[in-house]
């Protein structure tokens, strides 16, 4: 070749080198984010940038953004300093609990992360976009995961096929990071020291500390049906699996107390608190005031979760001469107490008390079904839509088929199945056997030993549950066989809770909206009623029962989250910031 022609070829060979590198070096800042993410905080509040880009990444240009709350102005590590502004998933997934710190699993290798974090509000199980997470800190669980800091700041990351992506390009609201740190939509800019506001969407909380104060008087009405105690365990079998609950039984003096516990063991609902119940007696005069107390106190000094509510179960009867108002004291913490009449003779008391503090009043003798009822009271103190519930009987041998119809749009679905029954003694339930599983529209049956990255199933001696993320539309179909049960049937109160997606965020001008991976790709069948049916035996679970407009079809009201807009706000505290010194995130 001649010499020439060599020269010409090598000078086309380094140019094409050049720009294949510089394509790779474009290709390392640029992040990928398959969904929409919201600003990390609770709408309402703007949050300043205060460093970054910084921290290991895998195209080495800084994995992480650091924001601070608009009260940590001037705060140190070892102040103590607690905001009061909430860091929130900033999209729906699977919590991982990290040393210092929380991601959040999305699905397709993607996640989030949330270093700096204390007073965790959950470190397992799913949340949805806006739900709260923790607070800004320093290294609360110590020096672990390489965490060093010099001032209280959420330090923000992402984190794609298992490594650290960099934190350029990553889009929050349709603000974009940029590789100087400055975050732009549009014509706006906002670089460290500005503040951003969230939209984040609003979320309900998941569990609560509840406290049932438990009449055991034996005055003249009587509860000769025991209504009292069916109801106590109606509401123990409607918890939760997050809730912890606290008895405290009275007459004329307190009882007895079982404090606040989680409600569900490892094996079923804890034996404490069935105890407490089962073994409730019924003699001497009634003193509401003493109940009422002895009930705040418990979750004044006890209460733990950030939604609290009291049960007052009672005839309402108070057989002192002046009442007075005790729920003062939990007018003062902000918690209502809702009230059930199990009997004639206090119903104004107890419509009074339950009305003062912002509860519900409830007649037992006016309730079809207990349990149903006591599911959506624990609906309402935790701010869901109930669903649909219904009571139904599993036979040996046999198995009944009840359908439930899901809309699309969902982004999770909680089918429960609970055979507490609340007329008789825990230990009388406890021998019953019943065999609980699920199936899809697609024809996936899903059962307690199923393992799903999108579900979560809970596993007691008298309940099962499913929870699914993103449940595919149509008819699901309960299937319930009794595995230990009389000739009559084991009755088993079954519900269903849906939670509605969550707006995605906007996107940049001119970009388009990501489109996240499917969960399922399964044709959904056309349903073919719009109701519950009636559950109905079936020896074979080839045959499968068509809906009847019976019961209606449960209706999950989407959330009223309008289409968020993100304003670029200024610094709301104008004394200087510390800034947060740049720090290696958790492993990943």
């Amino acid at each position: 070749m001649p010499h020439p022609t060599r020269l010409l070829l090598c000078a086309l060979l380094a140019i094409a080198a050049g720009l294949i590198a510089l394509q790779k070096d474009e290709g390392a800042h640029a992040s990928q984010q398959p969904i929409g993410l919201w600003l990390p905080w609770e709408a309402g509040s703007a949050w300043r940038i205060t460093f970054g880009p910084h921290g290991t990444s895998s195209d080495g240009s800084g994995s992480a953004l650091d924001f601070q709350p608009p009260d940590a102005g001037g705060a140190g590590c070892e102040s103590g300093f607690s905001s009061r502004y909430w860091v929130v998933a900033a999209a729906s997934g699977r919590v991982i609990d990290l040393p210092n710190a929380l991601e959040v699993d999305h699905g397709d290798g993607f996640r989030t992360g949330y270093m700096h974090i204390q007073e965790k509000q959950v470190t397992s199980g799913e949340v949805v976009a806006g739900e709260r997470l923790g607070k800004v800190s320093c290294c609360p669980d110590g020096p672990v995961g390489s965490c060093w800091a010099t001032a209280p700041h959420l330090h923000f990351y992402t984190v794609l096929q298992g490594e650290k992506q960099g934190i350029a390009g990553v889009n929050l609201e349709g603000w974009v990071v940029q590789q100087d740190g400055c975050m732009v939509r549009g014509g706006q800019s906002v670089c460290v020291g500005g503040g951003l506001a969230s939209n984040a969407p609003a979320s309900s909380p998941q569990k609560a500390d509840v406290v049932l104060m438990l009449d055991a008087t034996g005055d003249a009405n009587g509860d000769p049906q025991r209504a009292r105690l069916a109801a106590a365990r109606a509401y123990l079998a409607a918890a939760g699996p997050d809730d912890r609950v606290g008895i405290v039984t009275y007459n004329s003096l307190v009882h007895g107390v079982t404090h606040l516990r989680e409600v569900t063991g490892k094996s079923g609902i804890d034996d404490e608190l069935l105890h407490r119940i089962d073994t409730v007696g019924a003699d001497g005069l009634a003193d509401l005031r003493v109940g009422i107390r002895a009930g705040c106190r418990e979750l004044q000094q006890l209460g733990k979760a950030e939604t609290k509510a009291a049960v007052l179960i009672s005839d309402g009867v108070h057989d002192f001469r002046r009442l007075g108002i005790p729920q003062d004291c939990f007018k003062q913490l902000h918690v209502p107490v809702h009230t059930v009449a199990v009997g004639p003779g206090g119903e104004e008391n107890l419509k009074q008390i339950s009305g003062d503090t912002g509860g519900q009043f409830i007649n037992v003798s006016e309730v079809k079904d207990l349990a149903c009822e006591m599911h959506r009271l624990r609906m309402l103190i935790v701010e869901r839509e109930a669903g649909a519930c219904r009571t139904d009987s599993a036979f040996v041998d046999k198995t009944t088929r009840v359908n439930f119809e899901i809309p699309a749009g969902q982004s999770e679905a909680t089918f429960s199945a609970t055979w507490l029954r609340p007329d008789v003694p825990s230990a009388v339930s406890g021998k019953a056997r019943v065999d609980v599983k699920l199936l899809s529209p697609s024809g996936r049956t899903i059962a307690p030993t199923t393992e799903r990255a999108d579900l979560k199933s809970n596993t007691g001696n008298t309940y099962q549950s499913y929870s699914l993320l993103s449940p595919e539309a149509g008819t699901w179909s309960l299937r319930l066989t009794g595995k230990e049960a009389p000739p009559e049937g084991v009755a088993v109160t079954i519900a269903l809770t849906t939670s509605a997606a969550r707006p995605l965020p906007p996107t940049a001008p001119g970009e388009e909206r990501p489109t996240p991976p499917l969960a399922e790709q399964t044709a959904t069948p056309t349903p073919t009623g719009s109701a519950t049916p009636t559950a109905e035996p079936s020896p074979r679970p080839s045959q499968t029962a068509s809906p009847t407009p019976q019961t209606a079809t449960p209706e999950s009201t989407p959330e009223s989250t309008p289409e968020p807009t993100a304003v670029a706000t200024p610094t709301p505290t104008p004394e200087p910031t510390p800034t947060a010194s740049p720090e290696p995130s958790p492993p990943s």
